[in-house]
Formats: structure tokens, sequence, C-alpha cells
């Protein structure tokens, strides 16, 4: 089900903070609820099933084709320490017929994954995370405060796993 309405999206340092307000709009067919409505993912697009790239290629397309209506966070799997033991690796190899293709393509996708934001703020009042807080994060200006691209420690661990 559509999750926000569309009036665009802007990105801060850390949080991809999502607004609305716009009247939706009438969808056009060819896009389904595209461009009326916006949608948060909350993270962990690999590792769940034999077509973790076809998930992860469709989103980024999708990201690419509405990038003020598709927005997506972290999740723990989203890095190379979990989703190289937990089937993306294995995928990429086996789908490039090449373990040096695969293993490219499985490094470049999560250097992509470095620069996902860990959290959003919907309508400036809903905080959305994979997991939890973290022990030391105790406001949306913590959350700014990290730099990215991120490389997940045990102290970061604690927000994209739940």
């Amino acid at each position: 089900p559509p999750l926000l309405p569309r009036a665009g999206a802007s990105l801060d340092p850390m949080l991809t903070r999502t607004t609305s307000g716009a009247v939706p709009v009438q969808p056009r067919a060819a896009d389904g609820d595209l461009g009326t409505y916006g949608y948060l993912f909350l993270g962990d697009y690999v590792d769940r099933g034999p077509h973790s790239l076809e998930v992860v290629c469709l989103l980024l397309a999708l990201k690419l084709r509405y990038p003020n209506d598709i927005h997506l966070l972290r999740g723990n799997h989203e890095s190379s320490e979990t989703n190289g033991t937990h089937g993306l690796l294995r995928e990429c190899c086996l789908r490039m017929e090449e373990h040096h293709a695969g293993l490219r393509v499985w490094k470049r996708l999560n250097a992509l994954f470095d620069w996902l934001p860990l959290a959003a703020l919907v309508e400036k009042r809903v905080l959305c995370l994979h997991g939890g807080l973290g022990c030391s994060v105790r406001s949306v200006a913590d959350l700014r405060a990290i730099k990215r691209p991120i490389r997940l420690d045990p102290y970061l661990c604690t927000m994209v796993g739940a």
C-alpha cells in the first residue's frame, strides 16, 4: 500500500526526509501510483532468496526513474560483512559466470550501500530505521552527524540490525 502522499523529497547529510502536502493526482496507468505516492523501503534488499540481484536492481532503477518518490534505507544486509556470507556474494559470482566479474559487481553494490542513509524522518515527526537506535544516538542531530560513506562498525550495527 502507498506510504506517503507525494510532494517531493529533500536529502540532508544523514537522513532522507520526506515531506508531503500536495494533493494526490490521478496516477498514470503506465506508472501505477508512482508519482502520486512516495515509498520508503527499510533495508535488507539482499540475502532474502535467490533473486537478490533482481530486487536491488529493480529498486535502484525505480530510484533513478522516480528520485523523489522512492527512498531506500540501509539494513544490516547492505554491508559486505553480512551479505558476503549470507548469499549476495555467491549469487553475484554465479550470475556473472566468472568469479572475478561477480566479485567486482558485489564490491560495487557494497560501495553503493555505504552511501545509503540509515534513517528517514517522515513529516518531520516519524523516525524510520531498519533496526533500532544506537546507545549514543540521542537526537536526529546525532544521526545527521554521521558522515557518509558509512562503513558499518558495531556501534552502527545496532541501528541497522534489529
